[in-house]
């Protein structure tokens, strides 16, 4: 249905307070808010079955309308005594207007002496922003879109994207000071949802751990490092923990030539050392690793090609670096985080580098509440295109963040 209601026709009714029920989902609280209007439509006509479509209106597109609202708003019916099936035919529209979300809907036949209408609007907040598409989190160009996509457990270290169930589409491995776990998340979700963990790392040579890293190994395993000591390999599908050589893994950008692996000595945190010299990060060009960029032990960008010195931007950068195609383009793109203190305020950039690794210019910046802990690139969303996943931490609590680029 892509008709406009005849405003005669359209009554708009005020979201419930709470229904009657409590939420801790403004999405489960705004779906029952409409099947609340649909069903007392219904006892109005003297229905008890309906047939429910759900199209994208202005802002929310067909597939999320389809896949997120579409079955939870069916499940609230039958829970209201609603059968589907034959009978009234209920068709909606999500839509986003300013600072609120409307469900509108036209009833037809059934008993029904003409068509009659519902509006619902509820407010839209981070988790229908995530959920729906409302409206873009970031101050980023129009073209990228970054969301909130819920809380992260405190003391998270570092994290990587992983298909552990060989569906095409990527779950969280989150290394935090509590261990290791996994989340899955995927568009019609809420939140990130528990899989596994948390995984309590063994102890180590020293008892408190300030930093640490994670990175894929061969086979589905993935190597742990921290500053307490722990050099392990772990399985993602269990939480089996194996001791391994030691070294602080470096995440390196998917290259079918080389390693994803980067072992490196650990050194006063957040500094490692790779072939005797101090960084924070470092990251070589897929497909040429003569071609490499790292932040070094003052936090500025250094890159080098065959030993020789490229040019790069001269101001300070965070601990932590992605080099990989996020817009497709065949060329990858550095995506660096601020210089900030633990807690402070933290910047996200996206950078288009030339072919010799040196930087062009700026495509993507967002700015933070707090500092960026961990960042890591996959798909979770099964739609071939590359998501950034990263976690804020402003001291108070932790949050997941995805960016990804637009079509």
């Amino acid at each position: 249905m892509r008709r406009l209601i005849p405003l005669l026709l359209l009554l708009a009714l005020p979201a419930p307070a709470a229904a009657d029920r409590y939420y801790d989902s403004s999405l489960l609280a705004w779906v029952d808010a409409v099947a609340q209007a649909v069903a007392g439509r219904l006892a109005e006509s003297g229905g008890t079955a309906a047939v429910v479509t759900v199209a994208g209106g202005r802002g929310v597109t067909d597939r999320k309308a389809q896949r997120v609202f579409a079955p939870r708003l069916e499940r609230a019916l039958t829970h209201r005594g609603v059968q589907l099936g034959d009978g009234v035919r209920v068709e909606f529209v999500l839509s986003v207007e300013g600072a609120q979300v409307w469900a509108v809907g036209e009833l037809r036949g059934g008993g029904l002496p003409g068509p009659a209408a519902v509006a619902v609007p509820w407010p839209v907040d981070r988790e229908l922003e995530a959920l729906l598409g409302a409206s873009s989190a970031g101050t980023g160009r129009a073209t990228w879109d970054l969301r909130r996509l819920g809380p992260a457990p405190p003391g998270t270290l570092d994290l990587g994207l992983t298909d552990l169930d060989g569906d095409g589409g990527h779950e969280i491995l989150l290394l935090g000071v509590d261990g290791v776990r996994t989340l899955s998340f995927r568009g019609g979700d809420p939140r990130p949802q528990g899989l596994g963990g948390p995984w309590p790392l063994p102890p180590a040579s020293w008892p408190r751990i300030v930093a640490g890293r994670i990175a894929p190994a061969p086979g589905g395993i993935w190597r742990v490092g921290t500053t307490a000591g722990h050099s392990l390999l772990v399985d993602p599908a269990d939480g089996t923990m194996e001791p391994a050589s030691g070294g602080m893994p470096l995440a390196q950008p998917p290259d079918r030539s080389g390693p994803t692996t980067l072992l490196a000595a650990s050194s006063n945190p957040p500094l490692v050392v790779v072939d005797g010299r101090p960084v924070r990060d470092l990251v070589r060009w897929p497909g040429d690793s003569t071609v490499e960029i790292a932040v070094d032990a003052h936090g500025r960008l250094r890159g080098k090609r065959d030993g020789a010195e490229l040019r790069l931007p001269a101001e300070r950068v965070g601990d932590r670096l992605l080099l990989l195609d996020v817009d497709r383009d065949g060329a990858p793109e550095l995506v660096r985080t601020g210089a900030t203190a633990p807690g402070e305020p933290d910047r996200l950039e996206v950078v288009m580098l030339a072919a010799d690794g040196s930087g062009v210019s700026v495509l993507f910046e967002a700015a933070f509440d707090g500092s960026i802990t961990a960042l890591a690139a996959g798909d979770l969303d099964f739609d071939g295109r590359v998501d950034v996943v990263l976690v804020e931490d402003d001291g108070d609590a932790a949050v997941l963040w995805r960016l990804e680029r637009g079509r």
